[in-house]
């Protein structure tokens, strides 16, 4: 339930609440206006699109139930169909005279499971010139005890009684509890000259949660009174001695016309012993991508137990977009240094008042209603009060997201961001989207990874009327699930994969919930872990939603995601399974036909598997019409071969160049290689001979023993099939085979031949020397049939001619 302690409706003053629905389905809100005495006014249901705001005049639910009444309290109840805090509220009151006032009513959530009998507030006037209104929630009397603390005198207290639903409205710690007539009556003190402190202590009998209660201080101006606001706060739910202001006018700015600004402080010490309180200021300067924030002590006070204390802040340059930010910090228990802070133009009617928040609170999560329309400006004003970088998403919403954009806030950097230049210049979110540039009015969410490290409010304004609205009021944005994109994931050993993390964002009820209506745009922290030692995370990792991994050892890991925010924290997974490689390096796409010891050596196959030390296994086969068996290290299929090098053999040739695949698995640590290796060969047949150059011709003219002829040189290329590929250089010592016929001679002569092997130019070099005992006559003739191999198949037959200059071959093939 929300609570507005105090509505105004009458000549003087007008009332208007707006009502934010910051889930996305579409809902209502019962409002429930009660008089002073406790009786219900009206009661009325309230419908509210996802994701959208609406305003409700006062006057026109007055009108409605024909009530007379001025002056009473606001409940505010979400439908009971959702299951978290979805609906935020938030009252404003503007004075309506010659210079109007605008007193900004955040509705209370009282908490009766985590709270406390006390409210605290800080009044930035004297006793006489604020009024409170305290009111009831319970259906029983209670006894409410109002403690004054001022600047010099010792604290006065007094005691009012409250009946059961009602609001007593008097002036603080003023023995007269009957409601003033007037706000503005005629000889109605106000605060006039500096201003005062006060700080106000409400405590009740009836137990946490059973009341509320809020402030109206009126402090005299030039012409006419002005009206500020006394918001109250439950002590026990602060988390910090730590106060933030975000976006305070400091000098001239922009958004509110002419002055300059001088902020000051109202410190209220409600402990029983001193504190040392100091102010800090961060200023935000420089253009967006190049901005300086810088931070600065600019107040520092020892404030005595119980005692209140005004600290002018004068002299300070700021930024004329309103980027100036400040931190109220205090050595006392949390919630025991009330803090209220305001800027002034001196000479101006008006001042602009900023509702402090406390540095650790969860509930920070905007859902503000933002407008544009009658020359209203809207600056969503967002400071980062840590010393690391943060990230905010903002996203702006008309019943549908319509803009998000995630926003890098540097330490200590203010940023304004403002929806009447989002739209004027079309600016483009991060998936390209704009604003239409119809829109007017919508609402405005941000989000951020961690709730207690930014702050942020909406200030919508008006250069013509003065007037300067605070929005800060916020749902606790939680996180309702979190998943990975994928559950499981292969990677090669020296190869990355990448996962990412999707995450659903709601509104809690309660510190501690991670469940709601489900809203939209939300942050969160990241971080990644990884169980085994099959892969290591890269550093890009860190504070990402997404996570690249390499593989180190084949072997399976669990990688898992921390997403958490605020106490809502989840721990998605995935299994990774980290393959091993394998591939050829040594070895050609081509072997030679035959089991010759000489040839075979050349028909070496080499892989490399990623990491060593794992088992091979070798496989063949092939599109060749002859049909060749393929042997590994002489064995043939089914194949047993797991080494890395092994020599491959076939018993016929291929048909066609590479139509002969080698496949090669590999596994290491009991996972398989996700691709073999494959290469794909061609069996090749030696199978012909192509004479190289002329014939070289040595003459033989030995007398000891006696012998004269000719040795002669004969080299040819070889040539193998399919393709007629020439054996390149470099195949040294393949067995090449010749035999020679008895020659038919004229004369008696003696022949030799010899070949042995192939020569560096994997050339064959056929020697051939015939002679005689006494020279050779000028007819001699012989001749003979040679026939040639080379790896142990035929590969040349030659029918030779001898004269007595030289031999002569005649080639009979084959030729291709």
């Amino acid at each position: 339930m929300l609570a507005a302690p105090l509505f105004l409706q009458d000549e003087q003053f007008s009332s208007t609440l707006s009502l934010v629905n910051a889930s996305n389905l579409t809902t209502y809100a019962t409002v429930t206006l009660r008089s002073l005495s406790g009786q219900t006014i009206l009661q009325k249901k309230a419908p509210l699109p996802g994701s959208s705001p609406i305003q409700i005049s006062v006057q026109q639910l007055l009108q409605e139930a024909d009530s007379p009444e001025t002056r009473g309290s606001i409940l505010v109840e979400q439908s009971p169909d959702l299951n978290g805090l979805a609906v935020l509220a938030q009252l404003s009151i503007t004075y309506n005279g010659s210079h109007a006032s605008y007193i900004d009513e955040e509705l209370a959530m009282p908490d009766p499971s985590m709270g406390s009998s006390v409210l605290r507030g800080v009044a930035r006037a004297g006793r006489e010139s604020t009024l409170i209104a305290v009111s009831s929630l319970s259906q029983t009397p209670q006894e409410v005890r109002v403690d004054c603390l001022s600047h010099h005198a010792n604290p006065i207290s007094n005691t009012l009684e409250l009946a059961p639903n009602s609001t007593v409205m008097t002036e603080a710690c003023s023995q007269d509890h009957s409601n003033p007539q007037s706000l503005i009556a005629p000889g109605r003190p106000a605060n006039s000259g500096d201003p005062e402190s006060l700080g106000v202590q409400l405590v009740s009998n009836a137990g946490p949660g059973q009341f509320a209660a809020f402030g109206i201080t009126q402090r005299r101006g030039a012409s006419e009174s002005i009206f500020g606001a006394v918001p109250f706060t439950d002590p026990k739910l602060t988390a910090s001695p730590s106060t933030v202001f975000a976006g305070l006018p400091v000098g001239a700015a922009d958004l509110l016309g002419q002055g300059s600004y001088k902020p000051y402080v109202a410190l209220a010490n409600f402990s029983l012993r001193p504190t040392h309180v100091t102010v800090r200021f961060s200023r935000t300067s420089g253009l967006s991508g190049s901005t300086i924030a810088s931070d600065t002590p600019v107040g520092d006070i020892n404030l005595p137990p119980q005692r209140t204390q005004i600290l002018p802040l004068a002299d300070l340059q700021g930024d004329s977009g309103m980027r100036n930010s400040f931190v109220v910090t205090s050595d006392a228990a949390p919630g025991d240094i009330g803090v209220s802070m305001a800027s002034k133009a001196p000479g101006s009617e008006g001042e602009v008042e900023l509702l402090g928040k406390d540095a650790q609170q969860p509930e920070n999560g905007g859902a503000h209603p933002w407008s544009v329309a009658h020359g209203n400006d809207s600056t969503v004003l967002i400071f980062n009060h840590t010393q690391q970088e943060q990230r905010v998403v903002a996203t702006i919403l008309n019943g549908k997201a319509l803009w998000q954009k995630l926003i890098k806030l540097s330490p200590l950097e203010t940023i304004a961001l403002s929806m009447n230049e989002l739209i004027k210049n079309q600016v483009r979110d991060d998936r390209q989207r704009v604003l239409p540039a119809d829109l007017v009015e919508g609402e405005i969410i941000w989000t951020m990874s961690d709730p207690q490290t930014v702050t942020g409010r909406l200030l919508v304004s008006n250069r013509i009327a003065a007037m300067a609205r605070n929005f800060s009021c916020s749902p606790f944005p939680t996180l309702c699930g979190a998943s990975m994109n994928n559950s499981s994931g292969t990677v090669n050993v020296g190869d990355s994969i990448g996962f990412s993390v999707n995450y659903s964002t709601c509104l809690g009820y309660n510190v501690g919930d991670c469940s709601g209506p489900s809203t939209s745009g939300g942050s969160a922290n990241f971080s990644w872990s990884g169980s085994g030692s099959a892969f290591t995370l890269q550093t890009s990792c860190s504070r990402e939603p997404s996570c690249s991994v390499t593989g180190s050892n084949p072997g399976t890991g669990t990688l898992t995601a921390q997403v958490s925010y605020y106490n809502c924290i989840y721990y998605p997974q995935a299994q990774v399974t980290v393959a091993p490689t394998v591939s050829f390096t040594g070895g050609n796409n081509y072997i030679f036909e035959g089991s010759d010891p000489t040839v075979t050596g050349f028909n070496q196959e080499q892989v490399q598997g990623n990491p060593s030390q794992g088992t091979f296994s070798w496989s063949a086969t092939t599109t060749s019409v002859n049909h060749p068996n393929i042997f590994f290290n002489g064995s043939s299929s089914p194949y047993s071969t797991s080494s890395d090098v092994v020599t491959v053999t076939g018993d016929a040739p291929s048909s066609s160049l590479l139509d002969t695949t080698l496949t090669v698995g590999y596994s290491a640590n009991n996972q398989s290689a996700q691709t073999p290796a494959t290469r794909t060969i061609t069996i090749r047949l030696f199978k012909f001979l192509q004479q190289a150059g002329n014939i070289q011709v040595i003459p033989i003219n030995n007398s000891n023993p006696p012998q004269y002829g000719y040795t002669s040189y004969v080299y040819y290329n070889v040539y193998t099939n399919p393709g007629g590929q020439l054996l390149q250089p470099g195949y040294r010592n393949i067995s090449v085979y010749e035999t020679v016929s008895q020659p038919n001679s004229n004369f008696p002569v003696t022949e030799v031949t010899g070949t042995g092997g192939t020569d560096d130019n994997s050339e064959v070099v056929d020697t051939l020397s015939i002679y005689g005992s006494s020279p050779l006559p000028s007819n001699f003739s012989a001749t003979a049939d040679q026939w040639l191999g080379v790896g142990g198949f035929i590969v040349r037959h030659n029918t030779l001619s001898w004269s007595q200059s030289g031999p002569s071959i005649t080639n009979l093939g084959p030729t291709s």
